[in-house]
């Protein structure tokens, strides 16, 4: 294999890697954002029930 040769599978590979590490990243920061969301609801859920709760208590 000539210098060139080695220089340009050099850089094909390189290519070829940073694109899985380019998918790897976006597979593992998707789910980021939908646990963010669920999180929130459930802190709404619960700020609701409390206040549910508190309301209930007045009320009797």
């Amino acid at each position: 294999m000539t210098e060139l040769a080695r220089r340009e599978a050099l850089v094909q590979e390189q290519a070829e890697v940073q694109e899985w590490v380019d998918l790897v990243g976006e597979e593992w920061a998707a789910p980021e954002p939908v646990q963010v969301r669920q999180e929130n609801v459930c802190v709404q859920n619960a700020e609701r029930l409390l206040l549910m709760k508190q309301e209930r208590r007045a009320t009797l």
